[in-house]
């Protein structure tokens, strides 16, 4: 490991729990921002602030010291999250105060956990790369792309690295119930009927251990000069009907309980949305090393108990 402390913004969802306890894991200090009503994972240093706006930033990072900022924390991800103003306070604001505080403490770089959403619309069976075109519309993937180089060109002014790094479809223990394979599991686990749409969207699913060692890799390539954007994704294509009939088929349930063309597909939903790795492999040697039916496993088993 080239740096040995790190902050990490978003630590309380999904990634962010799972990025944290591998950088403990790796005997990385970590401080972790959150408001004052967070509640934050276990081994961390926490930092709480009122809000972040840059005033408040400032103030509670003023006397801290770290190599490497990870900045997973977004406003957008939950169905719920839809004002126009929070989104652009927290997603893209917010992006640029965390980068202008982190040039003046110790930091080296900045990984930006940025979004497959950043992505106008795939052509199917092609792969997106990074040069694809970006978001037209959709105010999440507008945003991140927006935080994206808000926090590039403040970076650059300040002489600090700054990894962007668009994630693909990070799935696994922890996920929020509300998504695709926790909400399959659970419904089956209970015998309940599925409703799905038909599931042909295509998708590309990561395990969230490979997406952790993925933003840690990011880290390392960004104090070598290597900042992206980048990937990180595996390149294999799978529908949303795969998966629901994968998780059916390992808790040995019938596929009758799988709805299919219950619910429509919602509207400008892409149907193809698989990324490709090869930029950022090229520089990191990235190897997604969990399966989906893998995955699912873990993710299964993490369910159970």
């Amino acid at each position: 490991m080239s740096f040995r402390s790190a902050l990490v913004t978003g630590s309380g969802g999904f990634i962010g729990r799972a990025l944290v306890r591998e950088l403990l894991n790796r005997r990385v200090w970590v401080a972790a921002l959150g408001r004052n009503s967070s509640t934050f994972p276990q081994g961390v240093i926490p930092v709480r602030t009122n809000s972040f706006s840059g005033s408040d930033l400032r103030a509670a990072l003023s006397d801290q010291q770290f190599d490497v900022l990870f900045h997973l924390a977004a406003y957008g991800v939950s169905p719920d999250d839809h004002d126009v103003d929070t989104m652009q306070r927290i997603n893209v604001a917010a992006t640029g105060a965390l980068v202008q505080v982190a040039a003046k403490s110790s930091a080296r770089a900045v990984v930006y956990s940025g979004s497959c959403s950043e992505y106008g619309p795939g052509e199917h069976g092609r792969l997106i790369d990074e040069d694809w075109r970006l978001a037209q519309s959709g105010l999440y993937g507008a945003s991140k792309v927006a935080a994206g180089f808000w926090g590039r060109a403040v970076a650059a002014q300040a002489g600090l690295a700054f990894s962007w790094i668009r994630l693909f479809g990070v799935y696994g223990p922890g996920e929020a119930p509300h998504r695709l394979v926790p909400d399959v599991v659970s419904r089956l686990c209970q015998n309940q009927i599925v409703s799905l749409t038909p599931g042909q969207q295509t998708r590309d699913f990561m395990f969230v251990d490979d997406a952790v060692e993925g933003l840690i890799l990011a880290a390392e390539a960004a104090l070598r000069g290597h900042i992206g954007p980048y990937n990180l994704c595996t390149g294999r294509p799978t529908t949303v009907k795969e998966v629901a009939c994968t998780i059916a088929r390992k808790l040995s349930k019938p596929e009758s309980l799988l709805a299919f063309s219950a619910l429509p597909y919602r509207s400008g939903e892409p149907m193809w949305m698989v990324g490709c790795p090869d930029r950022f492999r090229s520089v990191t040697g990235h190897l997604p090393a969990i399966s989906l039916d893998e995955g699912i496993d873990r993710t299964i088993a993490a369910m159970k108990y």
